[in-house]
């Protein structure tokens, strides 16, 4: 009997042994799949977009030569890259993520063509961008959105809404544009006001009592200043320079011309109201006269009528004003066009300015 029982025992053994052991299986669900599966989806969406943009970028490449027939091409892309991303989802988590496909493939596409379109992203073979991979992966990212777990559509969503932002922060290609225009419109800038400050025509200005400099204007090969007297008088002063005195002639009286004049300077005759004197140049009436300061040629003149109501003057200045001012001239120091002129000067477009106490 103990003989039996023990055969009986090693044959039921031996049964279960041969037997197929069934073992539970974990299916994955669709709802809850597993992160690493998801990551590895996103991994590769990444670089199925890559390869997509590289053939989509060489289309953009094409058309710029070829005319727009290339870009038929862009629509079959897009659909393959489609296929392809729901083909890999459904692969390694069991469900086919199409909608997800749809949505990371046109969010890519329209990052890609208003990137292009203004001038932030330049075709991917044509070397691209840190902005240009880097919003591929946020678009392979968003897609976590729709496969989960739920940190991962967390991470989908925050990807998704940085994929948007991140070229609408870029500049364009109008705001390149624009700095490098501005960024060489202040070194002209820069190079005009050391050509002024150092080789330029300061203003000339008077320190005669009664007398005050009223506005000036500088721009950088001429200057003007406008002089009125307590009375009220009003006087101007133009300045340009470095000219050589003994080779101006007869040329000074063009700048002592009034309007209406009947007779014009001549390079071999002075006209009558026209003289040359000890100082230089000056009109018969006394009422401008023109000498070299410095190397500068100036010219010390009577206002106009507009010129005494823009500063508020009661009259032009006359002959004996102008006598007065002509020795008095000088230009401004460098203190004085620092504190007047270095903010406001434009070479060739410097407005008047006031300058009070000066």
């Amino acid at each position: 009997m103990t003989a039996g029982l023990r055969a009986w025992l090693t044959a039921q053994v031996a049964d279960t042994a041969d037997a197929d052991v069934e073992v539970p299986s974990r299916a994955v669900s669709p709802w809850r799949p597993s992160a690493g599966r998801s990551l590895a989806v996103i991994g590769i969406t990444a670089a199925l977009m890559l390869v997509a943009d590289a053939v989509v970028s060489q289309l953009v490449v094409f058309a710029m030569f070829l005319g727009v027939t290339p870009l038929v091409g862009i629509p079959f892309v897009a659909v393959l890259l489609i296929v392809a991303i729901a083909l890999v989802g459904k692969k390694l988590t069991g469900k086919a993520p199409v909608a997800g496909a749809i949505v990371v493939t046109m969010l890519l596409s329209a990052l890609g063509a208003y990137g292009f379109l203004n001038g932030i992203l330049a075709p991917i073979t044509l070397g691209g961008s840190p902005v240009h991979f880097l919003t591929v992966a946020l678009s392979a990212v968003a897609l976590g959105l729709f496969l989960g777990p739920l940190m991962l559509r967390l991470l989908g969503a925050a990807a998704a809404v940085s994929a948007v932002v991140l070229p609408a922060v870029q500049p364009t290609s109008a705001d390149r544009a624009r700095a490098q225009s501005e960024a060489a419109a202040a070194e002209r800038d820069a190079e005009n006001l050391h050509y002024f400050l150092t080789e330029g025509t300061f203003p000339v200005v008077t320190d005669l009592d009664g007398w005050r400099n009223a506005r000036v204007r500088a721009t950088g090969a001429a200057a003007d200043t406008w002089l009125v007297s307590d009375a009220g008088a009003v006087a101007t002063v133009y300045a340009s320079g470095p000219v050589d005195g003994s080779a101006i002639g007869t040329a000074a009286c063009g700048f002592l011309i009034r309007p209406g004049e009947a007779d014009s300077p001549t390079p071999d005759a002075y006209p009558d109201w026209c003289v040359q004197t000890d100082e230089g140049w000056s009109r018969s009436d006394g009422t401008a006269v023109a000498y070299v300061i410095d190397d500068d040629f100036v010219v010390l003149d009577i206002a106009d009528d507009v010129e005494v109501g823009e500063l508020d003057g009661t009259r032009p200045a006359s002959a004996a004003d102008i006598e007065h001012l002509a020795g008095t001239l000088r230009p401004m120091t460098r203190a004085e066009v620092d504190e007047y002129l270095v903010d406001v000067y434009r070479a060739g477009d410097t407005p008047a300015v006031d300058t009070p106490g000066l």
